[in-house]
């Protein structure tokens, strides 16, 4: 996976936002990207472990910021 862009949130998690170098994938992640709800690989920092898992975010001043 090709990781492009981070975001942060107030529950000490940090999200990644990827790409899969499977190119069969990637219309499904635009599809998820769009709706909103794009799976990310989130870094549990209270908890010290990351996993890929499904995300929803605001998009706030032109920017997406997670929110959980």
């Amino acid at each position: 996976m090709k990781l492009y862009f981070l975001m942060d949130s107030t529950e000490n998690k940090l999200a990644f936002l990827y790409v899969s170098e499977d190119e069969s994938e990637w219309e499904y992640e635009k599809l998820a990207l769009e709706k909103g709800k794009p799976n990310a690989l989130v870094v549990e920092l209270d908890e010290m472990t990351a996993g890929v898992k499904q995300i929803r975010y605001k998009v706030v001043n032109g920017g997406p910021i997670f929110v959980g």
